[in-house]
């Protein structure tokens, strides 16, 4: 069921992209991971009632797969694309995919390891707080490219420009 609800989600993805703009569906999709990470901490925090960590563990993951897939499971391939000069691109590509399954390697073989160590809400606070590092990038950093060419984005980046000021 989580598998079928990852793919419309992930289609469904495609013509939000083209009308709100690939950062500002990053900024919601990380907005709505920040507030799964709250309702799995607070599930594991309150505890006790397991009607209570159902409802809130099965509705954070599914606000988790929501969010995942309309921001970080789509978005990030097209910056990618975007923002890397054309004869880099492929490498740079590569290589910053490569750290991106590393860090999802770590993050999965660690997992455990921290709850036994700390305790779930802890581990989904820790969570909560990186996420909310990445949302103050994207938001501080990140520029919207919709509508900006990769030539002028490469342009820019021959100029000298920096965040924001690529696709200006």
């Amino acid at each position: 069921i989580l598998g079928v609800f990852n793919v419309l989600c992930s289609i469904s993805a495609l013509p939000l992209l083209r009308r709100y703009g690939r950062r500002s569906l990053l900024l919601f999709g990380i907005s709505g991971i920040l507030v799964s990470w709250l309702f799995l901490g607070l599930a594991f925090w309150l505890g006790g009632n397991p009607n209570i960590l159902r409802w809130l563990t099965f509705s954070g993951f599914l606000l988790y797969i929501f969010s995942f897939a309309i921001s970080f499971g789509l978005v990030v391939f097209v910056i990618l694309y975007e923002i890397f000069p054309i004869r880099i691109r492929g490498v740079a590509t590569s290589a910053v995919l490569s750290l991106t399954w590393l860090c999802n390697i770590f993050v999965t073989f660690s997992f455990v390891s921290l709850v036994s160590w700390l305790s779930d809400d802890v581990v989904f606070l820790g969570y909560f707080i990186v996420c909310l590092l990445g949302w103050l990038f994207v938001y501080f950093v990140v520029p919207e490219t919709k509508g900006v060419s990769s030539e002028r984005i490469e342009t820019n980046l021959r100029l000298g420009k920096k965040g924001k000021a690529l696709v200006e």
